[in-house]
């Protein structure tokens, strides 16, 4: 009994603390905004916290690839985040400034591709119950079988294989202010969410086979239409 109620709180704090990851995630491009200096005496690049984010991708790739317990990958997941959120420093070297005219616009199609990136998240095999890997933590603590996965091709996923990291990267460029670091961070989160979109290509491919050939020659990779390139592509737009 012990045990099992001990699951159940393990499962609940996990799907509590991944929910607030990916909050953190949407919100931490704005609060970099807001905090950048303009004008008067820039600090130095948070070159610590850059090299904590560039080792991110790399580390999300690896848990893919290895297969990773979800519960086991998503902690690892959630701490490398909050470990950068929480040493980055915002600098004020301005790569371009909008001024505060345009700000309120920007931020609207910001919050709307933030908005659709997280939406994907939620259509997500299992959704963020299983991503949290609080899905399995429950199965451990039912005694039930481990659910098998599911490919998902539904709303989001029937115009863009990879929804999430589509407008993640949209949303990472949407800014009326680009400073320098929030310019290193832009460019290694796109980085970041293509190899692992990638990575899960070939993890989807391995545990659908045909059924996910056949999804992948009917639907884009990336953007919701496709250009007219070889027969059956299946990485277009």
């Amino acid at each position: 009994m012990l045990r099992k109620a001990a699951l159940y709180a393990w499962a609940g704090a996990q799907y509590v603390w991944t929910l607030l990851t990916i909050v953190a995630l949407f919100y931490f491009p704005v609060f970099l905004d807001t905090t950048a200096r303009r004008g008067g005496p820039a600090p130095g690049l948070p070159w610590a916290s850059v090299a904590l984010a560039a080792g991110l991708g790399p580390l999300v790739v690896l848990l893919i690839r290895a297969r990773a317990p979800r519960p086991f990958a998503a902690i690892a997941f959630n701490a490398w985040l909050w470990g950068t959120f929480m040493s980055w420093q915002p600098t004020g070297r301005v790569v371009w400034d909008l001024g505060f005219g345009p700000a309120r616009l920007v931020y609207l199609f910001y919050w709307i591709a933030a908005g659709l990136s997280g939406y994907a998240l939620s259509l997500r095999d299992g959704g963020l119950g299983y991503l949290s890997g609080a899905g399995a933590i429950l199965e451990l603590a039912r005694g039930a079988e481990p659910r098998r996965g599911q490919l998902v091709r539904r709303s989001l996923y029937g115009c863009s294989r990879h929804p999430f990291a589509t407008y993640l990267v949209l949303s990472l460029w949407l800014t009326p202010l680009m400073t320098l670091d929030r310019l290193i961070w832009a460019a290694l989160g796109t980085i970041h969410a293509l190899s692992i979109a990638q990575a899960e290509e070939h993890a989807l491919e391995r545990a659908f086979g045909p059924d996910y050939e056949a999804y992948r020659s009917r639907v884009p990779k990336w953007l919701p239409f496709r250009y007219k390139g070889r027969e059956g592509g299946s990485d277009a737009a």
